[in-house]
């Protein structure tokens, strides 16, 4: 979130900044993102985190909703954070935009069942 907030303010847009929420707390987890930002023109950004620990580890969870909800926004961003550096909280962001099905390999490891 400061993230955003910080690209905001020095593009001098300190109101949208101010409008940067972490959905994912204050509407609940099922949104299919995490935080609600803007881009320069005032545009929504959609933005799903995932974290992976060792710079080599490319794989992460992702529901079944954030996949969905990826498809029908074009203004989804996906931000990977791979840390390095436990010990100094250090790292690399990639960010993959749009749908993430045309992005990602997509394997299926989980299954729901409901009795009938």
């Amino acid at each position: 979130m400061e993230h955003e907030k910080d690209i905001l303010i020095k593009a001098g847009k300190e109101k949208l900044a101010k409008k940067v929420e972490h959905s994912s707390v204050i509407k609940g987890d099922g949104l299919g993102y995490d935080i609600l930002s803007y881009d320069e023109e005032g545009n929504k950004k959609y933005i799903e985190v995932k974290t992976t620990v060792n710079k080599n580890n490319n794989s992460f969870y992702i529901s079944s909703n954030e996949i969905e909800f990826s498809k029908s926004n074009k203004n989804y961003y996906l931000y990977v954070v791979k840390i390095t550096d436990l010990d100094e909280m250090k790292g690399e962001v990639q960010v993959i935009k749009g749908d993430i099905n045309k992005n990602l390999e997509l394997i299926p490891i989980k299954f729901k069942g409901t009795i009938y």
